[in-house]
């Protein structure tokens, strides 16, 4: 009977919110548009370029390498192929992939001195011997994608979700104020809740069962708040952020707290998938049921680049 009038219970609210919560907190098209034109940039994809590079430690080398390349940019993949000392790149022809200026770069990593170097070329251009941390490169840039702005009715949808969860808690609030002019609330959920003292493994628990992601945001982070020491917590702040990204479209929340997990907790074993979130917020996500499966894709998916 407790379980039946507790379930009856959960399907009421459910009913109520849908009526009344979810449907007052939907953003009119106005609203979905200015919100669109206000935040051009957080839906405006980065540039991007895709460019090779002959790598050697010794620059006399490099620059014999680029008179015998001349106006035959199209020897440069030869080139790269036989006399590169980057092994990650030496047998694909010195080929750096596709990235975002002033970004992660296949084999070189973040470069101040690469990424000035590419900033001034056009498709078709070799350079160097430009000199970076670990020794010295001839590139060739070979394709530059300029930023763009995605279509206002790709995002439509996206926005108007975020801006749904940004409302909702606002208009429960106004409606649960008008409920209580009239009736006596009981906060069974809450009730519940403070009744039992969770350790930080049985919040993680209770959050990964719940439906709702604001639930599972909030009791993330009371693990973070009351437990920052625990294994859990560094877990806890990566799940707040791929809860705001993937469950509520919120990429510039998703993006702060990813960022915080690096700066807060960068020797743990999250770091790295945040550091992948961050790079790879725009491209499908993985699906997994933990956070080791995560870290385990991410590496899988690091390695085959």
């Amino acid at each position: 009977k407790k379980q039946l009038a507790e379930a009856n219970r959960r399907i009421l609210i459910q009913a109520y919110f849908m009526n009344y919560i979810n449907a007052a907190a939907v953003p009119s098209d106005q609203e979905i548009h200015d919100y669109y034109e206000e935040n051009a940039d957080v839906y405006t994809n980065l540039a991007i370029l895709r460019a090779q590079h002959i790598f050697s430690e010794d620059r006399d080398k490099l620059v014999n390498l680029k008179e015998r390349i001349g106006d035959r940019p199209g020897r440069f993949t030869d080139m790269a192929s036989q006399y590169s000392e980057d092994i990650v790149t030496k047998g694909d022809g010195g080929n750096l992939g596709f990235f975002n200026p002033g970004g992660y770069i296949r084999s070189i990593g973040y470069s101040e001195a690469i990424n000035e170097a590419l900033e001034s070329m056009q498709p078709g251009d070799v350079v160097g011997p430009v000199k970076w941390e670990k020794g010295y490169s001839l590139l060739r840039l070979n394709e530059r994608r300029p930023a763009e702005l995605r279509p206002y009715d790709e995002v439509k949808d996206e926005i108007a979700d975020l801006l749904t969860n940004q409302k909702i808690d606002e208009v429960k609030k106004e409606v649960i104020e008008e409920i209580q002019k009239n009736y006596k609330i009981t906060n069974y959920m809450e009730e519940r809740y403070r009744a039992v003292q969770r350790s930080p493994e049985e919040l993680w628990n209770y959050a990964r069962s719940s439906d709702d992601p604001n639930v599972r945001i909030k009791t993330f982070e009371e693990i973070v708040e009351k437990f920052p020491d625990d294994k859990y917590a560094p877990q806890a702040m990566f799940m707040i952020g791929f809860v705001y990204l993937e469950e509520l479209n919120d990429k510039v929340s998703a993006d702060r707290i990813f960022s915080r997990v690096l700066d807060r907790y960068p020797d743990s074993d999250v770091a790295e998938s945040a550091k992948w979130m961050l790079e790879n917020m725009d491209a499908p996500l993985p699906e997994f049921e933990d956070i080791e499966d995560l870290n385990e894709q991410i590496q899988g998916q690091e390695g085959g680049r």
